[in-house]
């Protein structure tokens, strides 16, 4: 500030230099994040819950707050407001992030909400393969029951049915494998159809089991799709 600038000020206290002007504009913006960051502090301590459907929302708000404060600021800024973990804030944006996936609304929704938060977290965690959550998902869709074990059950089939290695040769064994089955399965039709009458636990066995076959039927035909990407 020069000395023309220094008697004005002092004459007209409302006058601010263009130095000033610059540092004013340039607070502005810090200004307005933090009232964001306040105002979404203040909502998620409102709604922070072990439950369900506060975990969709505060993972909502926990997302703009690691969009807002940018890159390798979003947990010194949890640190500093929140005793939550870095693992829990994880795992709820996930979840929120599997809801906005695949856009569940209605029923499906509620049913998914309704949902043990164990499963939640397994369900929407990273190592779990889309293939797996898209099941998972059509499950709920159509009012069937899903579980922690039911979970981690198919992400070992989808994670140990085709290996990196010797994929090829793993897919032929499997294939030989279905039709075994398949020429079994015919062979038996005959035999098998007078047994009308079957206890609950062999019913559920077989429930069961036709889900995981349906399950294989997807992971083939994404297998046939890819390879016939590939071929084009």
């Amino acid at each position: 500030m020069n000395y023309f600038e220094t008697n004005i000020l002092e004459q007209n206290p409302l006058y601010s230099s263009p130095d000033d002007q610059d540092m004013l504009q340039q607070s502005q913006p810090h200004i307005a994040l933090d009232e964001q960051l306040a105002a979404i502090k203040a909502e998620l301590k409102e709604k922070f819950q072990y439950s369900s459907p506060h975990l969709v929302e505060s993972g909502r708000l926990l997302m703009q707050v690691k969009q807002l404060v940018g890159h390798g600021k979003f947990l010194p800024w949890l640190r500093e407001n929140f005793s939550m973990s870095a693992k829990t804030a994880n795992r709820f944006m996930s979840v929120t992030q599997l809801v906005d996936r695949f856009r569940l609304t209605g029923q499906t929704l509620t049913r998914f909400l309704a949902l043990d938060l164990k499963v939640l977290y397994e369900l929407s965690a990273k190592s779990t393969p889309l293939s797996v959550q898209q099941e998972m998902i059509a499950f709920l869709e159509q009012g069937r029951e899903i579980s922690y074990e039911l979970i981690r059950e198919y992400k070992q089939d989808a994670l140990t049915i085709l290996p990196a290695t010797n994929a090829g040769e793993e897919l032929v064994n499997l294939t030989e494998r279905l039709q075994r089955f398949t020429h079994w399965v015919e062979s038996h039709e005959r035999s098998l159809t007078p047994f009308t009458q079957i206890d609950q636990q062999t019913r559920q066995e077989l429930g069961h089991y036709h889900q995981k076959l349906n399950h294989i039927n997807g992971l083939i035909e994404s297998i046939l799709k890819q390879a016939e990407i590939r071929k084009i």
